[in-house]
């Protein structure tokens, strides 16, 4: 998996842990629901990056994915340094997501799912707590697809008139 992986696709970006006990249960509840209506569309993808990546490693991970019965080439748990993590949260996704200072290894961090068009262009927050709100980014998410598939058949037929 790279950047490429993720070139000219749909997807839902989130950052979360596996042993959170707050919020991420929630969240890995709602981000199924989306999963499992668009897990057969060939333009979208899911990106999971975990905050704890000390605990978090890629066998955690991949026992989590297989907990889940989701698909490894179509949802995508990741790990790496937790400050990079914790940079492009904040920076590029411009969502929270900081160490706590209790002692416990605690993490803050938003509940938002992050919708991210074809061009890699945020286009959407949505609070992963709230059904209504997950409602809101399927349709938007099948805007996004249908949008593109149309565009892509006007180009092509466009094309085909031609010749």
């Amino acid at each position: 998996m790279s950047n490429e992986t993720f070139s000219n696709k749909v997807y839902v970006a989130e950052f979360f842990f596996t042993s959170c006990p707050t919020i991420c249960p929630r969240m890995k509840t709602q981000l199924l629901r989306v999963y499992n209506a668009f897990k057969d569309n060939p333009e979208v993808l899911f990106l999971s990056h975990t905050l704890d990546p000390v605990h978090d490693s890629v066998p955690v991970l991949r026992e989590y994915a297989q907990r889940l019965n989701i698909s490894n080439s179509k949802w995508h748990l990741v790990t790496g340094d937790r400050e990079k993590i914790y940079d492009l949260a904040q920076n590029h996704y411009l969502i929270t997501a900081s160490q706590s200072s209790l002692a416990d290894r605690s993490v803050i961090h938003s509940g938002a799912f992050i919708l991210i068009d074809q061009k890699g262009a945020v286009k959407g927050l949505y609070d992963s707590t709230s059904e209504k709100e997950i409602d809101r980014m399927m349709q938007d998410m099948n805007k996004i697809v249908t949008s593109k598939n149309y565009f892509t058949r006007i180009r092509t037929n466009h094309l085909a008139d031609k010749f």
